[in-house]
């Protein structure tokens, strides 16, 4: 009983951490959906409805953790192909069939089939096959 106060704190933590899971929760179960935000406030306010307070604080903290982690991820996978798409070069040096001179194109105008000269240097336009 000397640490009666303590499941105030773990109330305080799933006050505090639940909220945002509780929102994503309600959004899915509109979209008559169920998934791991539903399960987790579903186990922290059973938690809670027990009486298991350290269990709900434990819970909550646990997933807002993954939920940074998560989001932490997403914002890399973002920025790398957002680096990744900058590399895409804007022309692409065409070899015209008849005269075999080089025309430039707009990368995403080379006509399926074409011969595309790459220099030193350059960034290849289009998917292919290497042929000299």
């Amino acid at each position: 009983e000397s640490l009666d106060w303590f499941k105030w704190f773990g109330l305080g933590s799933v006050a505090a951490g639940l909220p945002p899971i509780a929102v994503k929760a309600y959004r899915t179960l509109k979209r008559c959906q169920f998934d791991a935000n539903c399960m987790m406030v579903t186990a922290a306010l059973g938690a809670v409805a027990l009486g298991e307070y350290d269990e709900a604080a434990s819970v909550a903290f646990l997933f807002a953790v993954s939920e940074y982690l998560e989001a932490r991820a997403t914002l890399k996978a973002r920025k790398a192909l957002g680096a990744i798409v900058q590399l895409r070069p804007d022309h692409a040096n065409v070899v015209h069939p008849i005269s075999k001179e080089i025309i430039v194109v707009p990368a995403d105008r080379v006509p399926v089939g074409s011969l595309i000269s790459v220099r030193t240097g350059d960034k290849i336009a289009a998917d292919g096959v290497v042929v000299e």
